[in-house]
């Protein structure tokens, strides 16, 4: 985790920083994720850019839950953004973000057919029991990238909204801890926007919101 002169440092470079991987995504012709700090009036943000193919930010996203070490020197995010793009409609989580439903429930109302997670995964468990249910709750795809020097190091995959809970996560999505695997995944956008987990059970429609006073009351 960053200290707040680190912190620093990184938000003075990032507008070179998506400059470069903008030239990237240009010549490729793909889009990034780019986790980083952006500093605006002084306040520090933990944020990430995402990057289409022709080289500009298509949106942007910063971090609404804090570590406590990031509670030293960050400003927390307080929106849940999702941007239409070439690749269908994209929603962003980070790191400890990810342990949150509410998260990615507001991700998925949204209208989020793809949900990127960048993260730093403390325990090879968390690909079952976070990065999976994310998916399946929301019936969209959830692309997890995460560090190879995390905690539990490598192991990205992409959970789709299809297929649960039929297969093993470590047998589907096999661990790979090197950092330079490439993984292939097909997300049929179709299929994440097609919401009923079965017959007349929708999974957004059919949601009682008056009764969930207790999922914003603040009781800590």
């Amino acid at each position: 985790m960053y200290t707040k002169t680190e912190a620093r440092r990184l938000a003075s470079i990032n507008s070179e920083l998506l400059e470069k991987f903008g030239e990237v995504c240009k010549a490729s012709k793909c889009a990034i994720l780019v986790p980083n700090v952006e500093e605006v009036d002084s306040k520090l943000y933990p944020a990430s850019f995402l990057i289409g193919p022709e080289g500009d930010v298509l949106m942007s996203y910063r971090k609404v839950h804090l570590f406590s070490d990031e509670r030293m020197w960050a400003t927390a995010g307080s929106e849940y953004p999702v941007m239409d793009t070439p690749y269908g409609r994209i929603g962003i989580m980070m790191g400890y973000d990810g342990m949150f439903p509410e998260a990615a429930s507001c991700l998925g109302i949204n209208g989020a057919d793809v949900i990127l997670w960048p993260a730093r995964l403390q325990d090879g468990k968390e690909r079952t029991l976070i990065a999976v249910p994310r998916a399946v709750d929301n019936r969209c795809a959830v692309i997890l990238a995460n560090r190879v020097d995390a905690p539990f190091g490598g192991g990205s995959m992409v959970a789709l909204p299809v297929q649960f809970p039929v297969w093993d996560v470590d047998v589907a999505r096999p661990y790979y801890p090197d950092m330079h695997k490439i993984i292939l995944e097909v997300i049929e956008i179709a299929s994440a926007r097609q919401k009923n987990m079965m017959a007349n059970v929708h999974m957004f429609a059919k949601r009682q919101p008056w009764t969930y006073n207790a999922l914003v009351a603040d009781k800590h």
